[in-house]
């Protein structure tokens, strides 16, 4: 039996196929997140969390009680109106979620030092090639070197909490981005193993029921270790210094803006002293885990 969790869009014909699995089950509108708890009853199904993506403002996410215990992953836009998200800030801080901003939008910065602050763990998402890494490389040492107690920023934190000074420290995982924690499902069951190979069209299998034999073949073995073809390039990733954190996950923009070899070998010199620094931990809820 496999451990992976299967990414899947929120489709009727696939709920009876996942019995037993551990999902993340994408949604576009909050009025579906009662009926994805049923179904996971129903079909027996576990929910790792909801992701959910939707395309206003954090501020207007309608808070409910019923959703404390269910873990959330809300990709959102920006912000919002300040007042009116303080208004949900006390139950907010019970459920268990973490909100994804984009990096498109510079002001998301600081939205996400504030919420951080009031205790909501959030999550910069790099949703294009070009970044502004010197604001990233603040929110980074804010993330990990600012004795204010304050819930953590990924990646900063998931990468601090898992580093491995003579490892490769990818994480991927906290965008559903890890083929060897996530793979991605589409509404006929077809398996990809990124959300960017699903979209494209890039299937290793057809069916569901095939997963548990994929994931003990060589060909799904030499899937995982692909990223060793970057050591066989004359120059590029592979031979930045900062590679073992940043782990190429910008070397599409690479040759046009080097901003991340700069943030990424600051984010090394940080580690040391992250680990010597006592660390924010919310005591009331502990947030879903990538």
């Amino acid at each position: 039996m496999n451990k992976h969790f299967l990414v899947c869009p929120y489709e009727d014909s696939l709920w009876s196929r996942l019995k037993g699995k551990s999902v993340v089950i994408r949604i576009k509108e909050y009025g579906q997140i009662e009926d994805v708890i049923e179904y996971s009853k129903k079909y027996n199904f576990h929910l790792h969390c909801l992701w959910i993506q939707v395309h206003i403002p954090f501020s207007h996410f309608r808070v409910n009680d019923a959703w404390k215990d269910i873990p959330i992953a809300l990709y959102v836009p920006e912000l919002g109106e300040f007042a009116l998200f303080m208004r949900n800030l006390a139950l907010l801080r019970q459920m268990n979620i973490r909100v994804y901003f984009p990096s498109s939008k510079e002001a998301n910065f600081s939205s996400i030092r504030i919420l951080s602050s009031l205790g909501l763990e959030t999550a910069i998402l790099f949703d294009q090639s070009i970044v502004n890494w010197e604001k990233l490389n603040d929110l980074m040492t804010y993330a990990l070197l600012n004795l204010t107690a304050h819930a953590p920023i990924a990646p900063f934190n998931y990468i601090a909490s898992r580093y491995q000074p003579n490892q490769r420290n990818p994480w991927g995982a906290v965008y559903f981005d890890d083929a060897s924690t996530y793979l991605h499902v589409d509404s006929s069951g077809r398996i990809a193993l990124s959300e960017k190979d699903l979209s494209a069209g890039n299937f290793v299998l057809d069916r569901l029921d095939k997963i548990d034999t994929f994931v003990q073949s060589d060909k799904y073995a030499d899937y995982l270790d692909d990223w060793r073809k970057e050591f066989l390039e004359e120059e590029g990733c592979a031979y930045c210094p900062a590679w073992r954190v940043c782990v190429g996950r910008f070397s599409n923009g690479m040759k046009s803006d080097q901003g991340c070899r700069t943030v990424f070998t600051d984010l090394l010199d940080t580690l040391e002293q992250y680990q010597s620094v006592d660390r924010y931990k919310n005591k009331h809820v502990e947030i879903w885990r990538p």
